[in-house]
């Protein structure tokens, strides 16, 4: 455990917030090397992961609500509150609230769930380097609305539930 941690090197923030510990227990449970080879494997099942989430929406006739999808930028809201200047950081959030609403190929109040998953795994791709880290406004608004659709997604489609929570653990 120790050594895998050593070999891990997780900032202080992980450590205190025990995504450390849940990072050691996973690699140490799938045997998964702290290495080139490691990270080769761990990309492996993520992608595993992936398809099974990819063929269990596949052939679904779920809708997406947009609305309920907005909900977590509320909280991303509220932590940019607490500043002194926050009204341009309150702007790009809305921003991009009323952007993913107003969407141009997704007109009305609710996306295929196919479709909402392709646009929650775009902005993932976008965002990738950026995960872990604050960014601007629009960057935390963005990361909301993604999880916002992950969540929505799996409530469309309860079979999913159990892999996004594998995936995520990944």
């Amino acid at each position: 455990r120790w050594l895998m941690q050593s070999a891990i090197k997780p900032t202080i923030k992980q450590l205190q917030s025990g995504d450390a510990t849940l990072a050691v227990d996973t690699m140490l449970e799938k045997g998964i090397s702290p290495t080139k080879g490691g990270v080769s494997k761990l990309r492996g099942l993520i992608d595993e992961k992936n398809q099974q989430i990819a063929s269990a929406i596949q052939g679904s006739t779920a809708q997406v609500n947009k609305f309920a999808a907005l909900r977590p930028l509320s909280d991303t809201a509220q932590k940019f509150t607490k500043q002194v200047n926050p009204t341009s950081d309150l702007n790009a959030i809305s921003n991009a609230g009323l952007d993913f609403l107003n969407h141009p190929a997704y007109q009305g109040a609710t996306i295929p769930v196919q479709d909402a998953q392709a646009l929650k795994q775009g902005t993932y791709k976008i965002l990738a380097k950026k995960y872990g880290q604050v960014g601007t406004a629009d960057t935390e608004a963005q990361k909301a609305l993604a999880r916002g659709l992950k969540d929505e997604i799996a409530n469309a489609v309860p079979a999913i539930k159990s892999l996004n929570a594998e995936e995520a653990q990944l």
